[in-house]
C-alpha cells in the first residue's frame, strides 16, 4: 500500500487494506451524497413549512376578507338607515320651516297692515304745512310700526304740535301710540283743554285708568311726550320727561323737562307739569326729539351718538332750509349706524316761526 509517484500501490497491499482503502474510499464519496440527503430533506421540510404557512396566510386572508365584506354590509346598512331618517328629518324640517314661514308672512301681513292703521292717525305733511308752515318730521320707526308718535292740531286759533316716545317698540309701542294719539284727540279736540301742562296731566290720568293702572294691575307701561302750544305770538311750552331745544340769534337754548314720565311707574293718579311762555320770534327753530336719535350706536368705536353732539348737529344746521335739515339729519343718523342695529324708534320736530 504504499503510494508510488505519488498514487496508492492497491495491488502490492494485504486484503486489509485493501479493504480500508475502499473503505475510505466508499466514505469520502458518501459525504456529498449524504449532504445531498440532507439538503434535500431540509428542503422539503422547509416547503413543507412554507406550504402551512401560506395555508394559514390564505385561510387569514379569506377571514380578513369575510370580515372586511360583513363590516361593509353592516356600514352599508347603517348607510341606508341613516340616509333613511336623513331624508325623513330633512322632509320634517322642510315643513316645519313652510309653516313658520307661513305663520311669518301672516305675522308680517298683520304688521304691515298696522302700519297703515299706525300711519293713518299720524297727520299728513299738508295737515302738518296747514297748521305750521314751515316744519319738518323725521321719523324712523326701528321696526315695521313705531312706539314714537307725533301729533299736529288746531282748535280755533290754538295750534299744536306734539311728541311722544312710549314704552317700547315694534307692536307694544305702537299699540301705546295709538292710545296716546286717541287720548290726546279726546283732551284737546272734545274736551277742550287747551294748556300744555293740563294736557300732560289730563293725559297721565288717563293712560293711568286705561291700562288700570289704578287698581294695582302691573302695568308699567307709559311715554314721555312734549307738548307745544302756539296762540299769536306767544309759545307755551310743557314737557313730561323730554327737552326742548330753541335756537335763535346762533344760540341754543334747552328747556329742561319735569322729571316725570306720562303713566308708567308713576304712583300718583294726578300729577302736575310746568308750562314755559315764550315768545316766537321770527327764525327762532324749535326742536322736539324722542331718545332714539341720540341713544343710536355707531361711529368709530361703536358708541352712543349722545344728546351733546345732537345738540351741536341741530345747532349748526338750524339756518339751513327744512328740506335740507331733514336731510342732514337723516345722512347722519344712517351713516352713524352704519351697519349696527337701530336700537330705537327716531322721531324729530323741527319748527320754525
Amino acid at each position: 500500500m504504499i503510494l508510488s509517484g505519488g498514487d496508492f500501490d492497491i495491488e502490492g497491499g494485504s486484503i486489509a487494506e485493501k479493504l480500508f482503502l475502499t473503505s475510505f474510499i466508499l466514505a469520502i464519496i458518501s459525504i456529498p451524497l449524504s449532504m445531498s440527503t440532507f439538503l434535500a430533506w431540509d428542503f422539503a421540510q422547509t416547503n413543507k413549512s412554507l406550504a402551512n404557512k401560506l395555508i394559514e396566510v390564505e385561510e387569514l386572508s379569506a377571514k380578513s376578507i369575510e370580515q372586511e365584506i360583513e363590516k361593509q354590509r353592516l356600514l352599508a346598512g347603517q348607510n341606508e338607515k341613516l340616509e333613511v331618517q336623513v331624508t325623513e328629518r330633512t322632509k320634517e324640517i322642510n315643513e316645519q320651516k313652510k309653516v313658520i314661514e307661513e305663520k311669518n308672512k301672516d305675522i308680517t301681513d298683520s304688521i304691515n297692515y298696522a302700519q297703515r292703521i299706525q300711519r293713518s292717525i299720524l297727520p299728513t305733511s299738508v295737515e302738518i304745512n296747514d297748521i305750521f308752515k314751515e316744519s319738518f318730521v323725521l321719523f324712523k320707526p326701528r321696526d315695521i310700526v313705531s312706539g314714537d308718535f307725533y301729533q299736529f292740531k288746531k282748535k280755533g286759533d290754538h295750534k299744536y304740535a306734539i311728541l311722544a316716545d312710549c314704552t317700547g317698540h315694534g307692536v307694544p309701542g305702537a299699540l301705546m301710540s295709538m292710545i296716546g294719539s286717541n287720548l290726546l284727540n279726546q283732551i284737546i279736540i272734545e274736551r277742550g283743554i287747551i294748556e300744555p301742562n293740563r294736557i300732560l296731566s289730563e293725559l297721565h290720568k288717563e293712560v293711568r285708568s286705561t291700562l288700570r293702572q289704578t287698581s294695582g294691575v302691573q302695568s308699567h307701561d307709559g311715554m314721555d311726550a312734549s307738548v307745544v302750544l302756539m296762540h299769536k305770538k306767544k309759545l307755551f311750552i310743557a314737557s313730561a320727561n323730554r327737552p326742548v331745544y330753541i335756537v335763535k340769534n346762533g344760540e341754543l337754548t334747552e328747556l329742561k323737562p319735569d322729571k316725570r314720565s306720562i303713566g308708567g311707574s308713576q304712583a300718583a293718579d294726578e300729577i302736575t307739569f310746568n308750562v314755559v311762555e315764550l315768545e316766537a320770534e321770527s327764525e327762532m327753530m324749535l326742536y322736539l326729539f324722542s331718545d332714539g336719535y341720540a341713544d343710536q350706536f355707531g361711529g368709530e368705536a361703536g358708541k352712543k351718538f349722545k344728546v351733546k353732539n345732537l345738540s351741536q348737529l341741530l345747532l349748526s344746521i338750524h339756518s339751513k332750509p327744512l328740506n335740507t335739515q331733514k336731510e342732514i339729519l337723516d345722512t347722519t343718523f344712517d351713516n352713524w349706524k352704519k351697519h349696527l342695529e337701530q336700537v330705537d324708534d327716531v322721531s324729530l320736530i323741527g319748527i320754525r316761526f
